[in-house]
């Protein structure tokens, strides 16, 4: 974990202990989405000691904090990831953070959109007519990817 991690985890009433530790590292090498099964799976064999329900409680926390995002991926289950979703270091009223996705409903792959143009127009706008301070937000598309619109039904 970097220190700016360590620091959102303390700022939250959180100590860093190894268990946090060693699934911070198992979930930054993973590539992608990661389920907490896929997690645990990843990590049993060099930490014995940490249990599955050790591994939800952890990702639970690192996302209540804003260290991880979950992704609803339309099977089902909890999927988690890294990519993008540490606030940067700038905090102004104007830094709003981004994390958009297209999930197949067919095969339930999950491609992450880095930028929508005209997004942040429509994010000024909610905040002009609600009065709401916008600091980050998601966005999922659901659909069926090129690969799967091959056999598309109706999903």
């Amino acid at each position: 974990m970097t220190a700016k991690d360590i620091d959102e985890l303390r700022k939250n009433g959180y100590k860093l202990t190894p268990q946090r530790e060693a699934i911070w590292d198992a979930l930054r090498d993973m590539s992608g989405h990661v389920t907490p099964q896929q997690l645990h799976d990843s990590i049993s064999s060099t930490h014995p000691e940490i249990g599955l329900v050790t591994v939800y409680r952890t990702l639970a926390i690192f996302e209540e904090i804003g260290l991880i995002c979950e992704i609803e991926c339309g099977d089902g289950l909890q999927h988690y990831s890294l990519h993008d979703c540490h606030h940067d270091d700038e905090k102004t009223e104007s830094h709003h953070h981004h994390h958009h996705h297209l999930i197949c409903s067919g095969c339930s792959a999950v491609i992450e959109l880095d930028e929508v143009d005209g997004f942040d127009d429509i994010v000024r706008e909610i905040e002009g007519q609600s009065g709401f301070s916008i600091r980050s937000h998601k966005l999922d598309f659901y659909g069926l990817c090129p690969n799967c619109q091959n056999g598309e039904r109706n999903v």
